[in-house]
């Protein structure tokens, strides 16, 4: 049976919806024109009639996360912010992207709606087993490693690499989500894309012709200077508010694969990362390991890894991405079953008022994946559409393989 969870956007758990009268602002990419894509009351919006509630799962700072069944096909979803409609629409995202399904509105609040992790997350995971062994690490990393990628060559720097912001799914497979804090940068207004609404250009005064608009710098550029994520994650230039790109995420990720390896941050007592790694003997971290840890924990950023680089290391011979990216290869460590009422019950998710006719400003924020309405496969079609997606995986993953460089492979001279 699969689940769904409805956040009301108040946190940093990564599973929200946001709520409108708090003055939160959410920004969604401009949608491809698309058939699922409506504001009109029928099959093809959904709402929470379409939903059983059932759990109070958590909240946060930003978000209020509650545990729904879909009525018809009884699957379990959370929900989620604005580049997940980006990722939802690209055919060759690896399962290590949290995936919206769904999305709507009404005017109070918005609502995301995405798979749910029945394992949690990885913050909880490491307070109870403190540090994984080499095998779990590797096999979470090679995934961590390719949803990057992914989000890197989309122009997409997640901000808030963190423990927190990383589920488990019930298979043992790990999902990056929150993306309330990522930036999708824009280089060119002109290659096709769809751009996301709150794009920053000025006019240009003296253009007789061709496009008279003009990138930010930042977009141009691929870098940002906001100061923001988690502390004692944050990369030294987000703390000092200077300028950095997808080299944030790369630092993140160095910080998650120590706390995996070692079950400690590498920090002082006020949060700041040591100027140098440190690994003890009773670590037991071996040097192919450490040696991309301190790649990733790089504090020059001209020299720091990027993505495609760690994806490259030594550390990761042998591994078939193919397999990585559509979640095919047997997990090393399982989650327990998680406990789900069998029984809709009473919970705090409130409602706002369901638009008239008309009424929506922001009609394109409807949206559902393709097949959200149809009534599911019988076991026979579900195995069929398993192997084919598989396939499918497999062979994008081969097809994406070019020596054409990616956003994400930026020359350190350009940095």
């Amino acid at each position: 049976m699969s689940f769904v969870s409805i956040t009301s956007v108040i946190a940093d758990s990564g599973c929200f919806v946001s709520e409108k009268n708090k003055g939160i602002s959410v920004s969604i990419s401009d949608p491809a024109p698309n058939k699922s894509t409506s504001n009109q009351s029928g099959p093809s919006t959904p709402s929470l009639d379409d939903f059983e509630q059932l759990l109070l799962l958590g909240h946060g700072g930003t978000c209020i996360v509650y545990l729904v069944r879909k009525i018809s096909t009884g699957r379990l979803y959370a929900l989620k912010q604005r580049i997940l409609r980006t990722i939802a629409e690209i055919d060759s995202a690896p399962k290590s992207l949290l995936a919206l399904e769904a999305s709507w509105s009404d005017a109070k609040y918005y609502y995301l709606l995405t798979p749910w992790c029945a394992g949690k997350d990885l913050a909880s995971l490491l307070l109870g087993e403190r540090k994984l062994s080499s095998d779990r690490v590797k096999f979470y990393m090679s995934q961590l490693v390719l949803a990057l990628e992914t989000l890197h060559d989309l122009n997409i720097v997640h901000r808030d690499i963190k423990t927190a912001n990383i589920f488990i799914t019930g298979n043992g497979n790990l999902i990056l989500g929150d993306f309330g804090l990522a930036k999708q940068f824009c280089p060119s207004l002109m290659h096709g894309s769809a751009q996301p609404f709150e794009i920053s250009f000025d006019v240009d005064p003296n253009a007789t012709g061709g496009s008279f608009l003009i990138p930010s710098v930042e977009d141009l550029t691929c870098t940002t200077n906001e100061r923001c994520g988690t502390p004692s994650w944050m990369s030294p230039a987000q703390i000092a508010g200077s300028a950095y790109s997808f080299d944030a995420d790369v630092w993140g990720l160095g910080m998650v694969m120590f706390k995996m390896l070692t079950g400690r941050l590498p920090c002082d007592d006020s949060g700041v990362a040591e100027a140098d790694v440190t690994f003890r003997a009773s670590d037991c971290v071996d040097p192919v390991a450490q040696d991309l840890v301190r790649g990733l924990l790089n504090k020059d950023q001209s020299a720091r890894m990027t993505i495609v680089e760690a994806k490259q290391h030594p550390y990761f011979r042998n591994v078939n991405w193919a397999a990585v990216a559509g979640h095919t290869e047997r997990a090393p460590w399982t989650p327990l079953p998680a406990s789900v009422p069998v029984q809709p019950r009473k919970t705090p998710l409130t409602t706002g008022v369901p638009y008239c006719e008309g009424e929506d400003r922001l009609p394109e924020f409807v949206y559902a994946t393709p097949g959200f309405f149809s009534p599911p496969p019988g076991p026979l079609k579900a195995f069929v559409l398993k192997l084919a997606g598989i396939f499918r995986s497999s062979r994008k993953v081969k097809a994406n393989r070019s020596p054409t460089a990616s956003p994400s492979a930026i020359s350190r001279s350009d940095r």
